[in-house]
């Protein structure tokens, strides 16, 4: 009977700490800070640093003291558990000419939210803006898909050994993967991606 007891705390122990790990990855994933870990070796800027959980770590940059909320938040992290990288990423953010870093953000918050539901097997390890490239294809993409302006993001991901969904090379990385996005009003609706 005390062994029963001992295994069944065991058991819900490890649960627990499974469904911390996973609110924390998913959070990071997303470009935000892991809330079941303590910060330690923090910069003065409000959010960047180490952040300690148990059995795993994230390291985290990030523009936290800034006056607009738009540009507030993780940049990039480098997440471990037990010494083994699990996921890291680098997100560039910039206002341009063109485009807010507000409106650059929001095309990135979508981006980030589909590649986490729909690229399994896939770690987005960087999302950024080129303006130049951008604008090279936006007029085209607009009237394409009717709409009143396009931006193009792009992204490097890593694909593991399943091949994400089978629709990837095994073992390896894509580099400037496009994302389109296109908008008539005040929201970005992701259209595309691919090369």
């Amino acid at each position: 009977m005390e062994n029963k007891k001992k295994k069944l705390v065991l058991i819900v122990a490890m649960i627990v700490w499974l469904g911390i790990f996973t609110i924390d990855l998913v959070r990071v994933g997303n470009f935000e800070k892991p809330v079941f870990c303590i910060l330690v070796n923090g910069a003065d800027d409000g959010g960047s640093g180490t952040y300690v959980g148990l059995g795993y770590w994230t390291e985290i940059e990030g523009n936290f003291v800034t006056e607009n909320e738009a540009e507030r938040g993780v940049t990039q992290y480098d997440m471990k558990l037990l010494g083994i990288r699990v996921q890291a990423a680098i997100r560039c953010l910039a206002g341009t000419d063109t485009y807010s870093q507000a409106e650059i953000q929001q095309a990135m918050d979508i981006v980030v939210e589909h590649f986490t539901k729909e690229f399994e097997g896939c770690e987005l390890t960087a999302l950024w803006y080129d303006e130049t490239f951008s604008e090279k294809c936006a007029d085209e993409w607009a009237t394409q898909y009717e709409a009143e302006e396009a931006i193009v993001l792009l992204s490097s991901f890593d694909v593991d050994s399943s091949g994400g969904d089978g629709s990837f090379n095994p073992n390896s990385t894509y580099n400037n993967w496009n994302w389109v996005l296109v908008r008539s009003g005040a929201d970005w609706e992701l259209k595309t991606w691919g090369y």
